[in-house]
């Protein structure tokens, strides 16, 4: 996978539309979080329940995370795939200054 499809919305903030998070995909932006050092990665598209989300801390070392499934838990996807999401990775650097919250 090409690092140029990930979006440097400037020098400390990037995003990536990871189209799921499989095992290529964390891999890739495991790669991207180690070579590049971006403050913040937002990542769209993560194709995961709001259950799955806190499965994935750990799985970016220097990184803490948060997020938000674009689909409702309570409805079974009967065909087709996951869809939607959002996940923002930030530094660990940045802990002190970032305080996540639920709306």
């Amino acid at each position: 996978m090409n690092v140029s499809i990930v979006t440097k919305l400037n020098d400390s903030l990037w995003s990536f539309n990871s189209t799921g998070l499989g095992p290529d995909r964390i891999d890739f932006i495991n790669h991207v979080l180690m070579e590049e050092k971006p403050h913040m990665l937002y990542l769209q598209e993560i194709w995961k329940y709001t259950s799955e989300i806190s499965e994935l801390q750990g799985m970016f070392p220097g990184y803490r995370l948060t997020g938000v499934s674009g689909m409702d838990e309570t409805v079974s996807i009967t065909a087709g795939r996951k869809y939607g999401g959002l996940l923002c990775l930030w530094n660990d650097s940045l802990c002190d200054m970032i305080k996540p919250f639920k709306c």
